[in-house]
């Protein structure tokens, strides 16, 4: 029980390292695109992002 209790636990952690890196990665080339001129609109129908997750994601210092 201990064994799948850790084993779920480095899962977890594992997942979540893959989430953030995934993160960084959207708002690094979301910086790219941005600054070589897609639009707000077009970015947030690629990303799925709203106007605000967008500015957020530029706020983010990764």
């Amino acid at each position: 029980m201990e064994d799948d209790l850790a084993a779920a636990q480095a899962k977890l952690e594992e997942l979540e390292q893959r989430t953030k890196q995934q993160r960084q990665y959207r708002n690094h080339v979301l910086r790219q695109a941005l600054g070589s001129g897609v639009t707000w609109v077009r970015a947030g129908e690629i990303t799925g992002l709203s106007p605000r997750g967008i500015q957020i994601s530029l706020k983010s210092s990764d």
